[in-house]
């Protein structure tokens, strides 16, 4: 503790302590000496001070603002400083050879012992005394502008105590430097830049434009500030080539090439006749080689045989998988399956995408084959008086090998006249397996001879797989024979 500071709290004004007035407001009124009227002893014993705080008439605290509210606690010396005279504490001898103590005194031995293990290194003051060592300086002239070699304590600022080379007009220097994070060897830029450095590091690494930070990777180049340029100005040139850990076949890389890649990057292996394996373009467009089905141009590395190619001779763009086309898109703007043998057979989800002749055939299974597709005309039957039996209508059967299991409509027009009598009846109607539908029988009356009447019946069936049928007509008067000409007759089932 070195100063005690008082304030007053307004509570009772005049204070008086220890024949003192303290009218309010006092703040931070240092009381102890050189600046105050009272000594550390005074303040530690006086009970009048004391009873002020008590009562909160006052408040004290030290000259670090830190609170007092026990008089007795205060040391009766103060800690000594430049300017105060106190109690200090006598440094270690590990302290007094450090030199970085301020507030421990040194004892003759100590110091005794300090001076005798100072190391005399050449350019440093120890003890107020300047040591030298002699710098050499290569030159036919004149050592503004020489070759220096000896030791420095400006030459860099990452280790600037340190031997080394340097040009003393330019700066540019080539130093060991032990005492940098890393030990290096540097060939550096004018001091104090921190930029154009060689940096060799005791790891391995090369750094070019930064200096070593210890994340270098062993045996590694990083390129700092400036970046690197590799040239070429022959197109067979590789900008830059990269050996394979085998020892194998390399990789070169190239910028532009003859004829109209000029500002392509280009990837070529050593082994390819091809120059341009790869390229990316200034528009930002990846390319490759076409390729073929079985070494897809785009392709994945554990799937050699799968990817895109492009099928040079036939135009197509191509999908592979195991080295054959699966898919493909033409010039023209078809897409096709390529070249799966029975590719409808395959397709037998909901998500599977058919093609042409799972459509077709999907259709023709769907739709049954056309029955009593005939056309009848000028069929002649005479029919005998009264109830006759049906007499089939030549052509409208159908038989059991174009039939499936199916709903039907059935759609038929007759057309007929009767020639020889008045007054007759003839019934029309459809036989199924042999028996007559009487829901599809229908009858015409004619009411004199040689008299046209027609009619027409749609009607909706179910049929069995295999069904056969016909349509059949007869004569249900009771008079006189009758014959029939049939003009036309036709039916049809969708």
């Amino acid at each position: 503790m070195q100063a005690i500071f008082l304030t007053t709290t307004g509570t009772l004004t005049p204070v008086i302590i220890d024949g003192v007035i303290y009218n309010h407001p006092v703040t931070n009124l240092e009381i102890t000496k050189p600046n105050g009227y009272l000594d550390f002893f005074e303040v530690s014993n006086s009970e009048q001070l004391q009873d002020a705080i008590n009562n909160g008439y006052i408040t004290l605290t030290d000259e670090l603002s830190n609170p007092i509210t026990n008089t007795s606690t205060i040391p009766q010396i103060p800690t000594a400083t430049e300017t105060v005279a106190g109690a200090i504490a006598i440094a270690s001898q590990p302290e007094t050879d450090a030199g970085t103590v301020t507030n421990k005194a040194i004892v003759p031995a100590t110091l005794l012992a300090a001076a005798t293990v100072v190391h005399r290194v050449a350019n440093e003051t120890i003890d107020g005394i300047k040591t030298f060592l002699q710098n050499i300086f290569i030159d036919n002239s004149t050592p503004s502008d020489a070759l220096e070699i000896g030791y420095f304590d400006n030459l860099a600022p990452e280790d600037p105590n340190t031997y080394g080379v340097r040009r003393t007009g330019a700066s540019g220097y080539f130093a060991f430097m032990p005492n940098a994070q890393f030990p290096q060897l540097v060939l550096g830029s004018p001091t104090g830049t921190n930029q154009a450095f060689i940096d060799v590091t005791n790891n391995g690494a090369l750094f070019l434009n930064q200096l070593d930070t210890g994340a270098g990777t062993p045996g590694g180049v990083t390129v700092g500030q400036g970046g690197l340029t590799v040239g070429s100005t022959n197109a067979t040139v590789p900008n830059l080539t990269l050996t394979s850990v085998s020892g194998g076949t390399d990789w070169k890389i190239f910028v532009g090439s003859p004829g109209n890649f000029d500002d392509w990057l280009r990837f070529q292996w050593d082994g390819s006749t091809d120059n341009n394996q790869a390229v990316l373009l200034p528009t930002g467009e990846w390319r490759t080689l076409s390729g073929v089905a079985g070494s897809p141009g785009h392709g994945f590395i554990n799937f050699s045989n799968y990817g895109m190619f492009v099928e040079e001779t036939l135009l197509y763009l191509g999908l592979s998988t195991g080295g054959t086309p699966r898919f493909r898109a033409w010039p023209s703007g078809l897409l096709d399956v390529g070249t799966t043998a029975n590719y409808e057979a395959l397709v037998i989800n909901d998500r599977d995408i058919p093609n042409k002749k799972y459509t077709d055939d999907a259709i023709a299974a769907a739709i049954p084959d056309r029955q009593f597709n005939q056309s009848v005309t000028q069929f002649t039957n005479n029919f005998a008086a009264g109830v006759t039996a049906y007499v089939i209508i030549p052509n409208t059967d159908f038989t059991t090998a174009n039939t499936i299991a199916d709903d039907y409509e059935i759609t038929a027009n007759f057309s007929c006249r009767v020639t020889n009598n008045n007054n007759r009846t003839l019934e029309f109607t459809l036989f199924v397996g042999g028996v007559a539908d009487v829901d599809f029988t229908r009858v015409i009356r004619f009411d004199q001879a040689n008299d046209d009447k027609s009619i027409t019946i749609r009607y909706n069936l179910n049929l069995a797989a295999s069904s056969t049928g016909d349509l059949r007509v007869r004569n249900i008067n009771a008079s006189a024979n009758l014959q029939v000409n049939m003009r036309n007759v036709t039916a049809e089932a969708f």
